[in-house]
């Protein structure tokens, strides 16, 4: 089984950098937009808690990836063994101009860690994670309404992610893990309707 962390995207204040139309302020017809983070089962028995960092969340511009729209630029951490059996946590809710959106960049700090059972630590790097941030697909979503609410699901992959180093028999005979952070979208909602599924 693998375990999967869930983020999904929803509206309140945003800082907008790159789109001509639009400035701090979400204007009349703005839609909406959220995201919140879950997860399943994870495999190792052995781990205790498995922490992230997410400094930022944009929404990329169907037209060009120099349109960003900053959804959040506040440092949260997470337990991502916390995030399973259908919990979610929100990484962001704002406002969003009309437009065409086509993708995520996350940015993960680079100072996550593992924490097995007997309270051994596993510091861990990420550095492409850090400087241009993971850019994560998504289908072409409209924002045309005031009204329109968008919510999207992304699934953060903590089995790919977290590389075992070692024998995961025993605590002992783990020595440490590699950290590739895989997120992807699992599903996209406009006003309700799913339009994407994993």
């Amino acid at each position: 089984m693998q375990l999967s962390a869930r983020f999904i995207l929803a509206s309140l204040t945003a800082v907008v950098f790159g789109f001509a139309a639009c400035d701090s302020a979400a204007p009349d017809d703005s839609g909406r937009i959220t995201v919140l983070i879950k997860d399943e089962p994870f495999p190792f028995d052995l781990v205790d808690s498995v922490m992230v960092t997410i400094n930022s969340v944009e929404l990329v511009g169907e037209d060009t990836t120099d349109n960003v729209l900053v959804l959040s630029d506040i440092e949260q951490s997470f337990n991502l063994l916390e995030l399973r059996d259908g919990v979610t946590d929100t990484l962001a809710a704002l406002p969003i101009p009309e437009g065409n959106y086509s993708g995520l960049r996350v940015v993960v700090d680079e100072s996550a860690y593992v924490v097995l059972k007997d309270g051994t630590r596993f510091d861990l790097k990420t550095p492409s994670a850090t400087t241009s941030g993971l850019k994560i697909q998504m289908p072409p979503v409209e924002v045309s309404d005031f009204s329109d609410e968008v919510e999207v699901l992304v699934d953060f992959d903590v089995e790919k992610s977290f590389v075992l180093q070692g024998n995961a028999a025993t605590p002992a005979g783990i020595k440490g893990f590699l950290f590739k952070p895989v997120i992807k979208v699992e599903s996209l909602e406009l006003n309700d309707v799913e339009l994407v599924t994993e």
